[in-house]
C-alpha cells in the first residue's frame, strides 16, 4: 500500500453513487481506505459488503451535525493510521476537514462535488472559508465544475473533472441490441427532473405513426400518478410499462433496443454511463451534463429536452436502421472504456492522492 486515505462518507448505503464508487476505490485503490461514516440503522444491511474488503477500515463515529467533534476524530485517525489525505464529499465534510487541518496542518484535503447544490448566503461564506484549507477539488462533470465556479470563483483551488464510474460494468461479450423488439428503456425516478412526460408524448407520436414501441421505465416517484393518467388518456397501456425500483437492471439494459434519457437536470448521468457499458444505442437530452457523456451522431444522439417530436424522430430513425444502432452502441462502449470505466476512475484518484501525498 502506498499510504492511507480517509474517506468521509456519512452514508454507506449502496443505493447512491457516492458510496458505490468509494467502495470501488476501497476494492481497487493502491491506497488503504479508512471509511469514516455516521451511524444509521438502515445502513446495517450494507456492512457485510464493506467488511469483506481487506483494504477498507470502517469507523462508525462520524457526526452529521458537529464538525468540531468530527475534526478531533479525524486528527486521531490521521495519527493512528498515518493518513496523508482526507477526501470530503459533502458540505459538512468540507467544514470538518478544514477544522481538522487547523489542528493537523500536514494533512491534505480533497473535496468532491457530487451534484448541483444551492447554498444560502451564510452557507456559501462557511464553505468559502473551508475551501481556503483545501488542496484539491473534483467535479463529476464539466457542467458541475462550471456550476460551482460560478458560485465560489477563486476559492476553488485546482478543480478538475473526474467522471464517475458505474457500480457495475459489462463484459466485451454483451449482446447486440435488436431493433425487432422496439424496446425503449429509461432508468430514473418519476420526478420533475426526469422529464418522463416528454417521453410519454413521444411514444404517443410513435404509436400514431404506426410504430408500436414498448417503453419500460425503472424507478418511481411523486409523478407516478400523473404518468399513469397520461398512459390512460393516450391509450398507451400496451406501450408504456412502469416497473418501479428493480434489482435486475442489468437484464433490462441487455434486452433494450434503445436507451432514452430525457432528464432536464442531471449533474452527471450514471444511468447513461451504465447503458454505454452495455453497448446500448442511446438518446439523451441536451440538458446539463448529458451532452458531455456522448458524441452526438457517433456514440448516441442528443435532442432538445422538451421536443417530443424530436425524440419521436430519433427513436424512429434508430429503430429502422439496425446498422446505425450497432454503430452507436459499439462507439458508446468504446467511449465508456476510455472515459468512464472503474479502471480509469481508480487510476485518476490514485494519481491525485499520490501527488498530494508526495509519493
Amino acid at each position: 500500500m502506498k499510504g492511507t486515505i480517509i474517506q468521509l462518507l456519512p452514508n454507506i448505503g449502496l443505493v447512491g453513487g457516492t458510496a458505490a464508487k468509494v467502495r470501488i476505490l476501497a476494492q481497487q485503490s493502491d491506497f488503504r481506505q479508512v471509511i469514516c461514516y455516521a451511524y444509521n440503522p438502515k445502513n446495517r444491511i450494507y456492512l457485510p459488503k464493506w467488511e469483506c474488503i481487506d483494504n477498507a477500515i470502517l469507523v462508525e463515529k462520524y457526526s452529521l451535525s458537529n464538525p468540531l467533534k468530527n475534526a478531533f476524530l479525524l486528527v486521531r485517525l490521521c495519527n493512528e493510521y498515518d493518513a496523508t489525505v482526507i477526501h470530503a464529499y459533502f458540505p459538512i465534510d468540507s467544514v470538518s476537514s478544514a477544522l481538522a487541518k487547523i489542528l493537523y496542518p500536514k494533512i491534505r484535503i480533497v473535496r468532491s462535488f457530487e451534484g448541483a447544490l444551492h447554498y444560502s448566503k451564510w452557507k456559501r461564506i462557511l464553505q468559502k472559508c473551508s475551501f481556503l484549507f483545501h488542496n484539491h477539488h473534483i467535479a463529476i462533470s464539466n457542467y458541475i465544475k462550471n456550476f460551482y465556479r460560478g458560485i465560489f470563483g477563486k476559492y476553488l483551488k485546482n478543480i478538475q473533472t473526474v467522471y464517475n464510474c458505474p457500480a457495475f460494468e459489462s463484459h466485451d461479450n454483451v449482446c447486440k441490441h435488436s431493433s425487432e423488439h422496439q424496446y425503449l428503456l429509461s432508468i430514473g425516478g418519476m420526478n420533475p427532473t426526469k422529464n418522463t412526460e416528454t417521453m410519454i408524448e413521444a411514444v404517443k407520436l410513435l404509436k400514431d405513426k404506426g410504430v408500436n414501441v414498448q417503453y419500460h421505465i425503472l424507478g418511481d416517484g411523486p409523478l407516478r400518478q400523473k404518468i399513469e393518467s397520461m398512459i390512460s388518456e393516450y391509450h398507451l397501456e400496451n406501450n408504456v410499462f412502469l416497473h418501479g425500483f428493480r434489482n435486475d437492471v442489468k437484464d433490462f439494459l441487455s434486452q433494450c433496443s434503445v436507451y432514452v434519457h430525457p432528464a432536464n437536470l442531471e449533474g452527471f448521468g450514471m444511468a447513461v454511463v451504465e447503458a454505454m457499458s452495455y453497448k446500448c444505442p442511446i438518446i439523451v437530452s441536451n440538458s446539463c451534463a448529458l451532452p458531455e457523456l456522448i458524441v452526438n451522431g457517433e456514440s448516441g444522439f442528443v435532442v432538445s429536452t422538451y421536443d417530443a417530436q424530436a425524440w419521436c424522430n430519433k427513436i424512429e430513425e434508430l429503430l429502422s436502421n439496425q446498422n446505425k444502432m450497432d454503430y452507436l452502441g459499439d462507439n458508446a462502449h468504446e467511449r465508456f472504456c476510455s472515459y468512464f470505466s472503474t479502471e480509469i476512475y481508480v487510476k485518476t484518484l490514485d494519481t491525485i492522492y499520490s501527488k498530494l501525498s508526495n509519493i
